[in-house]
Order: structure tokens, then sequence, then C-alpha cells
């Protein structure tokens, strides 16, 4: 007797510390799960849904039906830059004068603060940048900081407000900025700042800061890089950051695209997108445009694809964690989602969208994309809620 009643506690014991296996589902319930949540969004959505583990399709509904991706055309500039650029790629910002320092400890003449465009540049760096000009001795620069922000245009908004300032971006796009492009003037505000720095370590200027372009074969004579890109990806899309996904398109259309321009970008995404049989309609970095098109299938390939490149990693570990982090901190929060699933989330008005990976209870690799336009974003991120947690669930 007290045998069995041993063996039937033990029994308890297992089914009380194994709750995930007791309600993980196959996958005509998942199927079943997921086209009834997602019916209730209308008809202009979009939802594809793969196994990367056995390579099975699990779900698809309208998936290759084009719509507003919103933030979830993040994933294209984002996954652009890692694949062109590489996670250990920086921006490197560079004070440059016309030659080397005399003896005495001056320059003769201005020195121009190049911006290369990193989208996270802060005060600090200009304070250390001040600081290396310092160590070498100077103490007095016979002209002024000029403000060299001509790596990109001179367009301060994006697609969507005509180029023109959008408070949605929170700030001027520049070359050269810090704190999302804070001030009138971008550039000239942080040649004040660095003029304002060098002053503080004891080097006197002569004149007060101004707009121009490097001299051609100057000397440099200070920098700061930006961290690398892998966490640039990450400060974007963690908390899904339109000012510097924006700056990054610019980037990469001066790096790959001839021109520092917002329509250089998207066409070196678009042609890099091309490469993988991925073919979306993008016009901007962010998301903002109702003009971008991406498919819930497009979405899935480029997840799926990129898993397999040395940038997946990063761009993978670049998403919000489902209970934890970013956009997703306070969605999720339950298991079995919670801590398996990571994904990038888009809203508009009338817009919602998630995809991402979620590692199953059985340890299968699930790649998802949901798409809805004409939506109560509010009410869709509930349903999206519902479809992730199932696929969290899934077993084979």
């Amino acid at each position: 007797m007290l045998r069995r009643t041993f063996a039937a506690l033990c029994a308890c014991a297992l089914l009380a510390g194994a709750p995930a296996t007791a309600h993980a589902i196959g996958g005509a319930t998942l199927r079943a799960k997921l086209a009834a949540a997602q019916s209730t969004l209308g008809y202009a959505v979009g939802g594809y849904v793969r196994d990367l583990t056995t390579g099975a399709t699990l779900y698809e509904r309208n998936p290759d039906r084009p719509l507003s991706p919103a933030s979830n055309d993040k994933l294209l500039t984002t996954a652009t830059a890692l694949i062109r650029l590489g996670p250990d790629a920086t921006f490197r910002t560079s004070l440059v004068a016309a030659a080397d320092p005399t003896p005495s400890g001056a320059i003769d003449g201005d020195v121009t603060l190049v911006g290369g465009g990193d989208p996270y540049l802060t005060e600090k760096d200009l304070d250390d940048i001040a600081a290396q000009v310092a160590a070498v001795g100077v103490t007095r620069i016979r002209g002024r900081v000029i403000a060299d922000a001509s790596m990109l245009d001179d367009k301060v908004g994006s697609y969507d407000s005509g180029y023109a300032y959008d408070d949605d971006l929170g700030g001027r796009l520049s070359a050269l900025q810090v704190r999302n492009g804070a001030g009138e003037d971008p550039p000239m505000h942080v040649a004040r700042l660095l003029h304002k720095a060098l002053k503080a370590h004891g080097i006197r200027l002569a004149g007060l800061p101004r707009p121009g372009v490097a001299p051609t074969g100057g000397v440099e004579i200070g920098f700061v890089d930006s961290m690398p890109l892998s966490s640039i990806v990450a400060s974007i899309n963690v908390p899904s950051d339109n000012y510097a996904a924006e700056l990054l398109l610019k980037d990469l259309g001066a790096r790959f695209g001839g021109a520092g321009t917002t329509a250089a970008g998207a066409a070196v995404v678009g042609q890099t997108m091309a490469t993988l049989g991925i073919h979306p309609t993008i016009v901007d970095g962010s998301g903002l445009s109702r003009a971008d098109r991406l498919t819930a299938r497009q979405t899935v390939r480029l997840l799926t694809v990129v898993r397999g490149l040395p940038s997946g990693p990063a761009l993978a570990a670049s998403l919000p964690v489902a209970g934890r982090s970013g956009t997703l901190k306070d969605r999720l929060r339950n298991a079995p989602a919670r801590g398996r699933c990571e994904a990038k989330t888009g809203t508009l008005r009338d817009v919602s969208s998630i995809s991402g990976y979620c590692a199953t209870t059985r340890n299968h690799t699930i790649v998802f994309s949901f798409l809805a336009n004409g939506v109560c974003s509010g009410c869709a991120k509930r349903v999206e809620s519902r479809m992730v947690t199932a696929i969290a669930r899934y077993t084979d």
C-alpha cells in the first residue's frame, strides 16, 4: 500500500513539473488555432509559419499578399546592413586638420569634424576626441571647428514626410548629429559641443564653428568609432528606433549606392533582398511609410536565409524577447512563449505585424510572420499574442 501511494505521489510530482509538455499541441490543432485567431482580423492579413527543424510548413494564410509591414520593415534594413557590412563594422567620426600640429602645440587653420553617419554619437564621444587632441600637446587652434556632414544629403526627414522634418523620427537626419538629431541644425549643434569640449581641455580657438567640408589630404588628429554594427542593430530593433533605422538606410546608400540618400539606401536594400530571392517594395528604412510592401512568406524567407549566414546570430540577438525586452517586454509574459520567442513587432494606425522565431517546448525552431492591415492595432496585438503562444506550444 505504501509503495503504491509513493508511486502515485511521484507520478503527480512529475506531471506538476512538466506543464509545458502537458499543454503541447500538434500540427492540426496549431493550424486550427492560428486560422481561427487570424480570421478575426479581417481579410487584409497574411500569415506564414515554418518549422525550421523539419522544413515543414505549419500554417499559411494569404502568404504572398503584399501588405504594409510597419516596423517589420526594419528587419530588411538591419539585415542588409549586417550582410553588407558585417556585425563588427563601425562608423567613424573624425577630426581633421590641414596639417600636423606645430612643435609649439598649435594647429594652423581650421579643424573639421567629419560625420560618419553614426546613429548613436554622444557628447562623451566628442569629449573623447577633444581629449585626444589635448593629449598630443595641442593648446591652440588658429581657426575654428568646421562641421562636415557631407557624407549624407541634407534631407532631414523620411520618405513619408516628403523628406521634411518628421515628428515620428523625433529629430533631424544628418551624418553628424547627437541625441537623434537634436537642434535646428544638427551638424552645427555637434560642432558647438566639440568647440566647448576643446576649450574645456585647455585648447584655445580663434573663431566660432561654421559648416564646411574637410580639406583634401587632411590629417586625422582625433576620432571615435561607433559601437559595433551588431549593437547598433540591437539598439534599433529592440525599442524599434525609427530615427536610427532611417539614418542607417542613408549610410547604406552612401557606402554601396553612390549617394547618402534615402532612395539610394532603399535601392541597396532591394538589391540585397533580391540576392536572397526576396522582392519587397521598400521606400524607407523604418516602416513609417505605408508605401512599403512585404509579404509574410518573404519575411519568413528572410529570417530563414539570414539564420544560415554569418550575420544571422546578430540579427536574431537584436530581436525583442517575449515577456522580457523592448517592444515585447509587456507582451507574451506567460509560459511557454516567455523567453522562448523573439520577434520584431510593427505598429502604425490600422497596421500591426510580428515576425520572428520561437523555440518550442520540444526544441524545434519555428519561424513565423503575421501581418495585418486595416485593423485595430491594439486588438491585433492581443490576437498576435495568442498565435505566438500557440506556436510555442507546438510539438510534432
